[in-house]
């Protein structure tokens, strides 16, 4: 009897057996892994803002801070706010945000306050100075700006209207004129012209026998005396020429204008054809 009892279990305390010492060496033996690159926990931005700027609150904030504070600066992507004393061991920590002491935080902190309230300060003097300016500028061009415009205008307009009354009245005479006063006074020039010209003909011209014809203009004022004598055609011979220009001047002063010549005219110009022959001059 007692031999079947052991008989019967002898098996199941085999099994219970084997799974101890199997259970045994499975918690005894420990298995053991070492990456080759070890990844670093995700690093913590934390930056201090001098001033507070928003009193907003932000739901997608890029760092913290110890007020809230809306992103400026000069690039487009966010970039880590780097400190001026950076390491070398910060730029071996792939990104690690280097710890200030409190001793440096709070100069600069300090430092920068002061920077910052001076630079109000001059801003507050500068704009309160500006509108007082601007607007007295505005002022002073809203009401002067028309009247300068008005009274430059007006003293152009004031030297033209001078200028033109200044330009002397003009009149040009030649043979073929109308029978009108500048005519009546070309007729009574020639007649004397021609007179002073045979009664002082240039020996010279007589003794060489010259002939020859020029076109002469002359301008006379008003008050009969001679302006201009202009040769519009030489006669190719200088000495009937400079003889020609002599008559003139010798003949003046011609007679002062009057009636509706003096009226209309300040000079006249007659533009005569003079010929010389062997004793004469016409």
């Amino acid at each position: 009897m007692k031999t079947q009892i052991s008989r019967k279990l002898r098996m199941p305390l085999s099994v219970i057996i084997a799974l101890c010492l199997h259970t045994s060496v499975i918690f005894a033996i420990s298995f053991s892994f070492t990456p080759t690159n070890p990844k670093l926990p995700p690093a913590l931005d934390v930056i201090i803002v001098q001033s507070k700027q928003s009193d907003e609150k932000i739901k997608d904030a890029d760092y913290l801070a110890n007020t809230s504070h809306e992103g400026g600066g000069e690039f487009d992507t966010n970039k880590r706010k780097k400190s001026l004393f950076q390491s070398f061991e910060d730029t071996k920590m792939n990104g690690i945000a280097q710890i200030q002491s409190q001793q440096q935080i709070k100069q600069q902190q300090q430092k920068k306050t002061k920077l910052i309230t001076a630079q109000q300060a001059d801003k507050k003097i500068q704009s309160s100075d500006k509108p007082e300016q601007n607007k007295s500028l505005n002022n002073s061009q809203q009401i002067t700006q028309p009247e300068l415009t008005i009274a430059r205008l007006t003293a152009e307009i004031n030297k033209d209207i001078q200028d033109y009354s200044k330009r002397p009245r003009k009149q040009f005479v030649h043979a073929r004129t109308k029978n009108t006063p500048a005519a009546a006074y070309m007729h009574n020039w020639i007649k004397r012209v021609e007179f002073m010209g045979n009664k002082h003909y240039p020996t010279e011209i007589r003794k060489k026998n010259l002939k020859g014809s020029l076109i002469l203009v002359v301008a006379i004022k008003s008050d009969g005396k001679v302006l201009e004598v202009r040769i519009k055609k030489k006669s190719g011979i200088n000495l009937l020429d400079q003889a020609a220009r002599n008559i003139v001047y010798q003949s003046s002063p011609f007679a002062a204008f009057t009636g509706e010549l003096k009226k209309n005219s300040d000079i006249l110009y007659i533009t005569r054809t003079w010929q010389f022959t062997s004793n004469t001059f016409r």
